[in-house]
């Protein structure tokens, strides 16, 4: 009997692991479009990420505050045939979160207070510059104003999950 359970305990866990990595977003609900070379400037390791004809897209939410438009809900999606892989991405409630929906990029409470009591979401020119996010935040006064960039990523090929960029010096 305990080797049953253990052996379920097991498997319930690589289904865990191997759901954390694949898409269980309703897509259908949300916009899109498709990221290219050229868009994907921090990294040079792009024809890594897409080998095979993968394409890689940017899904996304918007929403408005007193006139703007901000990106709410964010993810990096590696599409190859009808296979889609969460990359990483944002939302609103939790922050940044990379392929296995680990929140890490959020490193300080002084990030997780302004996000929580300021931020409204991602500006729109993430979708121009989609690994340079800079956010729509509202001041004291409740007006909305554009950030600096709040974090910038690439893509590690190997693990096929967004990393913070850090630029070499």
């Amino acid at each position: 009997m305990k080797k049953i359970i253990i052996e379920l305990l097991t498997l319930l866990f690589a289904l865990q692991v191997y759901s954390n990595s694949k898409a269980s977003v309703d897509f259908s609900s949300l916009e899109s479009f498709q990221v290219h070379e050229y868009d994907y400037k921090h990294g040079d390791n792009w024809n890594e990420i897409v080998k095979n004809n993968s394409k890689l897209f940017i899904y996304y939410r918007t929403d408005v505050y007193k006139k703007a438009c901000f990106i709410t809900e964010l993810y990096y999606v590696l599409v190859h045939g009808k296979e889609k892989t969460i990359l990483g991405g944002f939302n609103i409630k939790q922050g940044f979160f990379d392929k296995s929906l680990n929140y890490i990029f959020d490193n300080s409470d002084e990030e997780i207070r302004f996000r929580n009591q300021y931020l409204l979401g991602l500006s729109i020119d993430t979708l121009r510059h989609p690994f340079s996010l800079y956010g729509i935040a509202k001041n004291t006064e409740g007006n909305a104003y554009k950030t600096e960039i709040l974090k910038a990523f690439e893509i590690d090929s190997v693990k096929l999950s967004i990393v913070k960029w850090i630029p070499d010096l």
